[in-house]
């Protein structure tokens, strides 16, 4: 064989081993790293944390099988396509999970804030019935200080709903709701005494 045909064997050997080295996946991992902030805006990682941390794993592991399988001599980057192609059926799943969730704690938090409402008018309207001797009102100038925290809280579980900041709003609303109905029982009780002992009924 002569040198020449042994060159262009050579070469195309060459060629061959270039051709067979697949490309980098840089627009497909900056695509994924971008899904993980779009996701993070919604909410994920507050309303879906558990989905919104397996996604950012896969992406983290996506980056790390490209820079493996970049070391090496024959490129195909099959590995890191498949952890790619699973991103997307992710961020599909933490998007649909971080809406749903939004949309239960809304409902949740607007109808505690109609229960807390109900809670408040009873309270009142049992304070006005408690007695008023000389030991009773000390106890019930906190109880209405407590009332007025609960309103505070309302107000501000009104304000959050309207941030769109839904879990703060269900939190918060629902310490309200606690703290309205241990009003209400604290008066029920001190109402129910007075009436015992007055030998009156309700």
């Amino acid at each position: 064989m002569s040198m020449k045909k042994q060159l262009i064997i050579v070469l195309l050997g060459v060629g061959l081993l270039f051709s067979s080295c697949a490309k980098y996946p840089q627009v497909e991992l900056d695509a994924a790293k971008a899904s993980v902030q779009d996701v993070k805006i919604i909410g994920a990682d507050v309303y879906a944390p558990t989905e919104f941390q397996a996604l950012s794993d896969s992406v983290t592991k996506a980056n790390v099988s490209a820079d493996t399988e970049k070391a090496k001599w024959f490129t195909s980057y099959k590995e890191t396509n498949l952890i790619l192609a699973n991103v997307t059926n992710q961020v599909a799943t933490v998007k649909t999970k971080t809406e749903t969730r939004k949309a239960e704690l809304k409902a949740e938090t607007e109808k505690l804030l109609l229960e807390v409402d109900s809670l408040v008018k009873e309270d009142k309207a049992l304070l006005i019935k408690s007695p008023k001797g000389k030991d009773g009102k000390a106890a019930l100038e906190a109880i209405n200080t407590d009332i007025s925290v609960v309103v505070d809280a309302y107000n501000d579980t009104q304000v959050l709903l309207a941030k769109l900041n839904y879990l703060e709003a269900d939190n918060k609303i629902k310490l309200a709701k606690d703290k309205a109905t241990t009003i209400k029982t604290e008066l029920e009780t001190a109402v129910a005494k007075t009436l015992k002992k007055h030998g009156k009924k309700k």
